[in-house]
């Protein structure tokens, strides 16, 4: 898996290696569970604020390809590819075909 261009900072290199780590720590069970609710299993991982994407500019500037390319969503299965992409192509504006 690429995360970063070669011409990238060092800073940019440092952060995509820090998570790349953190993902193969999820892979491999590493990372502990938490649970939602009071009585759930903790079978939920918590996902650091720093890699989240919460600026919500999709709507804005979905046709701008700079700002696509360097985002992507990471998804355990199809259905859950398909229901993302379902509740992301409801933000755009337009109809869907």
């Amino acid at each position: 898996m690429r995360l970063c261009r070669s011409q990238a900072s060092a800073e940019i290199h440092q952060q995509n290696k820090e998570f790349a780590d953190w993902i193969l720590k999820v892979g491999e069970g590493i990372i502990p569970g938490v649970s939602i609710t009071e009585e759930g299993e903790p079978c939920w991982i918590k996902i650091k604020d720093d890699y989240l994407i919460s600026d919500g500019d999709l709507p804005s500037r979905y046709t701008n390809w700079e700002y696509l390319k360097e985002r992507g969503i990471l998804a355990p299965t199809n259905d859950d590819v398909d229901g993302l992409n379902s509740k992301i192509l409801s933000m755009l504006p337009g109809d869907v075909q």
